[in-house]
């Protein structure tokens, strides 16, 4: 297990120092800067286990004012 801080993550993926990652679509953009051309990146789903499959519910706060 390798933890990082301020998307450190993103830097160990595109330098690889990491092979795999969990994150959402909303940090996509970011992943595909620090990769460049060097390698494909790719993407998948969780695993189903046995509760059935699963999703990542995180990711950029997306918030509407009930008087916007």
């Amino acid at each position: 297990m390798h933890y990082t801080t301020a998307y450190g993550d993103q830097t160990d993926i595109g330098n690889g120092k990491a092979g795999m990652t969990f994150g959402s679509v909303a940090g996509r953009t970011y992943y595909e800067q620090a990769v460049g051309n060097k390698f494909e990146l790719g993407e998948a789903p969780l695993p189903a286990g046995p509760a059935g499959q699963a999703a990542a519910l995180y990711g950029t706060n997306i918030v509407m004012f009930g008087n916007a």
